[in-house]
């Protein structure tokens, strides 16, 4: 009796680990000083189709992707910078190239933040294959200008099983590194 509570209880253990998402960060900073943005625009831009190959990603790789930036939105708002958040499907949409740069030129923003996908992940496990992890970027470009002076890189494993609250704490890990890069 005493080895199966053991065992109960080391399993019990080991289930938090299977059921949150892994996030690795890094960051890219240019030397160049840019002035500290007032007002962003953030745009959430996925080119990946959302499915490939049979395998369905809609849920969990958009769902964890503009949460994630919905959560920069409110972190931004929250230090004094107004946002104006857009998700974009360039596959998926009517709207070409021009009609985003009039939407962001009208909105006259001192930065654009741009978020996204850059690869989606195969994971093989126990249920079968799927994406089910990626790469995304987030990028801030001043305006008139076409290189990003700063970027962040995140990678994803288990996003499928990422809550509202990882997605949250990750935002604040973004925006507390632009505030120790200066960057607002």
């Amino acid at each position: 009796m005493k080895t199966l509570l053991t065992y109960l209880f080391i399993a019990s253990l080991c289930i938090p680990l299977y059921s949150c998402a892994s996030y690795n960060l890094s960051y890219v900073k240019s030397a160049e000083i840019k002035p500290k943005p007032n007002k962003l625009y953030i745009l959430v831009t996925d080119s990946i189709p959302s499915e490939r190959y049979g395998i369905n990603t809609s849920g969990s790789q958009n769902d964890f992707m503009v949460n994630l930036s919905k959560n920069i939105s409110i972190c931004l708002t929250q230090n004094g910078i107004k946002n104006r958040l857009k998700v974009h499907s360039e596959i998926y949409t009517l709207e070409n190239d021009d009609d985003i740069s009039l939407k962001i030129k009208n909105y006259e923003p001192d930065a654009v933040m741009n978020v996204k996908r850059e690869q989606s992940l195969l994971l093989s496990g126990k249920y079968g294959t799927g994406y089910n992890g990626g790469i995304y970027t987030i990028t801030i470009t001043a305006m008139g200008d076409k290189k990003p002076y700063w970027k962040a890189i995140v990678e994803t494993i288990n996003e499928y099983y990422s809550s509202d609250a990882e997605s949250t704490d990750l935002a604040k890990q973004v925006i507390d590194k632009l505030k120790a890069d200066g960057i607002i």
